[in-house]
């Protein structure tokens, strides 16, 4: 599938989506545990940064909670399934072979 070209992100957009991600950085500079706050603060500048990218729209955050959610609700052998299901995302899978440093 070939990438579509972004639309076009003014100065004063690009502004204000740094500003949320700083907030978002922010809110976790009381956090208890250093490492908490590490991982934390990581995650969003990473979520945040791939919501930029590939510009994100609200319908599209809608439907990834959406999905997110009806997973938490099967309770059953299915719901273990789909957590570590290859390729979707395949982040337990990363989280697994990362070595800590």
């Amino acid at each position: 599938m070939q990438k579509t070209s972004p639309p076009s992100v003014t100065v004063d957009q690009q502004g204000a989506e740094q500003g949320v991600t700083d907030e978002a950085i922010a809110s976790f500079a009381d956090s208890g545990s250093p490492r908490y706050r590490e991982v934390m603060q990581s995650l969003v500048r990473h979520l945040h940064s791939f919501a930029r990218d590939v510009r994100l729209t609200t319908g599209e955050w809608e439907a990834a909670i959406g999905f997110l959610t009806s997973t938490g609700h099967i309770t059953n052998r299915a719901a273990a399934y789909a957590v570590r299901r290859p390729g979707r995302p395949g982040l337990m899978q990363c989280a697994t072979r990362v070595k800590p440093s």
